[in-house]
């Protein structure tokens, strides 16, 4: 199974290397969403995208996922589409829906902290109470 997974993993990367040559990796990365290191772990192997983000990858390449997943040896086209038309979603929509991921992993970055806070809150007064207790 390991092999299976890591032989998957090497053909995505080989893929995406092919599929971003013509394209600058700090331009695909901003359109995609990520930073450029996460893009070059995509393109050698040491990580995998998100869902989310092998779907944005793929709209910004202009690439088939069934490419990017060896399911096809039908690439599409290299680049993206540059008629408004042929693409699914406009440029100033893709930069708000980042924007509303990025607000999102925000705030649940907030109510991690606070569950944590309350947490330390709720355990110290059951010390203080325990404590008040025993000196009774």
């Amino acid at each position: 199974m390991q092999e299976e997974k890591s032989s998957w993993k090497k053909n995505f990367s080989s893929r995406l290397k092919n599929a971003l040559k013509g394209h600058k990796q700090t331009d695909v990365a901003a359109q995609v969403g990520v930073g450029q290191s996460a893009l070059s772990g995509y393109a050698n192997e040491s990580i995998l995208p998100s869902l989310e983000t092998f779907r944005a990858l793929c709209l910004s390449l202009g690439v088939k996922p069934d490419y990017l997943l060896d399911l096809s040896a039908d690439m599409v086209s290299p680049t993206p589409s540059t008629s408004s038309s042929d693409k699914p979603f406009s440029d100033s929509f893709c930069t708000k829906l980042q924007d509303a991921n990025r607000k999102i992993r925000d705030l649940e970055r907030q109510l991690r902290d606070r569950d944590t806070t309350i947490l330390n809150l709720s355990y110290s007064l059951k010390t203080l109470s325990s404590s008040a207790s025993q000196n009774q």
